[in-house]
C-alpha cells in the first residue's frame, strides 16, 4: 500500500461511523452479511471471518456479533485500528481481533478463512487485480468472497467533481472546506463529515473498475458469483455484466459489491 494512504487514513480512519448500541451494530452488518447468505449474529459456529481494509472495524465488530464466529480485521491504518479496538471493548467483543497487515500482501496460510470480506480498499492499492487475487487466496474452497469496488461509470460524477476540486484550490484544508459549501451545505461540517468527504473527494489514490472486471476476476480465481448488490442478473455472462454496467452508469451507482463461492 503507497504511502500517500497511509497518511491519508491517517488523517482521515475511515469510516468512523457513530454505533450506539449492539442494535446499531447489527444493522449496520445486516446488508453486508447477507450478501454471504447470513446475518450479523448467525455465522456458523467455527466460521473463520476476515475483513481486509477494515477501517476503523464497524463490520468486523458487527460479524463478531455471531459469538461462536472468529473474526480478523486487518487494515494499514494505525489510527483505524485503534478505533476499530475501541469499538470490540465498548461492546465487549471478545472473539474479534484487528492487526496492521497490506492486503497486497495477506500474512495468513491460503485456505485460512471461511469468509472473507473487503469493502472498499482494493481499489485503493497500486494493483487491485492482485489484492483480489489475495482475497481469494485466503478463502478455503467452499469459502465465500464479497469484495466493493468503485464503479468506473457510476463514479463518474464524483470524479469530476474531485477533479473540479483540485483545481480550485491546492491546500487539503481548504478543499474539504469547499467541498463542504458545495456538496454538503445542509450538514453540520463535524468530524466525521470531514471524513466521508475527504474519503469521497481527496483520496490519493483510486481505481475504477466495470462488473465485466469482475466478471473475468471471479472466472480465473475460481468462483462462482452468489449475488450483488446493487442486484446483477445471473448468471454473471457477458450479457448480463454489460446490462449492469450500463445501468449503474445510468443511475450514477458510484459503489457496487458482488459476492462468490470459492470452487
Amino acid at each position: 500500500m503507497p504511502d500517500s494512504v497511509k497518511r491519508f487514513y491517517e488523517s482521515f480512519p475511515y469510516p468512523s461511523k457513530p454505533i450506539f448500541s449492539r442494535k446499531n451494530l447489527f444493522k449496520n452488518a445486516q446488508w453486508i452479511s447477507r450478501l454471504a447468505g447470513m446475518e450479523p449474529d448467525s455465522f456458523p459456529e467455527g466460521s473463520r471471518i476476515l475483513e481486509a481494509g477494515c477501517g476503523t472495524g464497524e463490520f468486523s465488530c458487527g460479524f463478531a456479533l455471531s459469538p461462536h464466529a472468529r473474526v480478523m480485521g486487518v487494515d494499514v491504518s494505525s489510527a483505524s485500528l485503534q478505533i476499530a479496538r475501541r469499538n470490540a471493548e465498548k461492546f465487549g467483543l471478545m472473539n474479534v481481533s484487528f492487526e496492521s497487515a497490506d492486503v497486497l500482501k495477506l500474512p495468513f496460510e491460503s485456505g485460512s478463512f471461511d469468509y472473507v470480506f473487503s469493502l472498499g480498499c482494493i481499489h485503493h492499492t497500486q494493483n487491485p487485480r492482485k489484492a483480489f487475487s489475495e482475497l481469494c487466496r485466503v478463502t478455503r474452497p467452499g469459502g465465500v468472497v464479497v469484495v466493493g469496488v468503485y464503479h468506473a461509470w457510476g463514479r463518474l460524477r464524483t470524479r469530476l467533481a474531485g477533479l473540479l476540486l483540485s483545481l480550485a484550490v491546492a491546500d487539503e484544508e481548504k478543499r474539504l472546506s469547499l467541498a463542504h459549501k458545495w456538496f454538503s451545505p445542509q450538514k453540520t461540517f463535524s468530524a466525521q463529515q470531514r471524513i466521508w468527504l475527504a474519503d469521497k473527494y481527496l483520496h490519493p489514490l483510486e481505481h475504477h473498475l466495470l462488473v465485466n472486471d469482475l466478471r473475468q476476476w471471479f472466472a480465473q480465481e475460481g468462483l462462482e458469483f452468489e449475488q450483488a448488490s446493487p442486484a446483477i442478473q445471473k448468471p454473471l455472462s457477458l450479457l448480463n455484466a454489460l446490462k449492469a454496467d450500463l445501468s449503474f452508469g445510468l443511475r450514477q451507482e458510484s459503489f457496487m459489491v458482488l459476492a462468490g463461492r470459492k470452487a
